[in-house]
């Protein structure tokens, strides 16, 4: 955190030339850390990739040039093609027309889980003070969600595609990430995670 010279751990790969470098850093810093790799002359030799959260795509309009090319996974890819998502798109530029880039999978998350609780008081009749109940509820709950259709594993974790994303540079635009492939029904391993399930209260 707060590192804005990146050059002594772009050095070594400078040295060592590697087919990819992964990397987690988002926000300014991530920034920074893009700009930076491109400025090396990295991406002549070595194929960018990251979590998703690297190369938000709110960021996207600071990073410029730089991050055109990167490879980025997540479980949302605002440029996705589905109902869902356009009519979500479409809803929050009209009432957040300050924010060009639009919905961040932050805004997407916050979506569904406002979703989330309202299926679930929908369906128990505004009767939300059971705690083992509202989790029954949600246990069986299949949204169609901006992300994709999803549902909830044994362990509590959402069963949801993950979009493998290119940035793509755009005509008199900031770069946007595109979706290239879909790996479908991602599942977290029942042993990840020594607590056991989310009890979701």
């Amino acid at each position: 955190l707060g590192t804005s010279d990146f050059a002594s751990w772009l050095t070594p790969v400078i040295e060592q030339r590697p087919a990819a470098v992964f990397t987690f850093i988002p926000g300014g810093n991530g920034i920074s850390f893009v700009r930076q790799f491109a400025e090396f002359g990295l991406k002549e030799s070595t194929q960018l990739t990251g979590l998703g959260s690297s190369f938000v795509n709110t960021a996207l309009p600071a990073m410029g040039d730089a991050a055109v090319g990167a490879l980025s996974s997540m479980h949302y890819g605002p440029e996705a093609d589905l109902p869902a998502n356009v009519a979500f798109k479409a809803a929050y530029a009209e009432r957040n027309p300050e924010l060009p880039t639009g919905p961040s999978f932050y805004a997407m998350m916050g979506y569904d889980f406002a979703r989330t609780i309202l299926a679930v008081a929908g369906e128990l009749g505004g009767d939300l003070s059971d705690a083992a109940t509202v989790v029954a509820a949600i246990e069986g709950l299949a949204l169609d969600s901006p992300r994709g259709a999803y549902t909830y594993s044994k362990t509590h974790d959402p069963i949801q595609n993950i979009y493998v994303r290119e940035t793509q540079a755009q005509t008199d635009a900031p770069p946007l990430n595109i979706v290239v492939d879909t790996i479908p029904d991602v599942e977290v391993p029942a042993e990840v995670g020594a607590g056991g399930p989310c009890d979701l209260s």
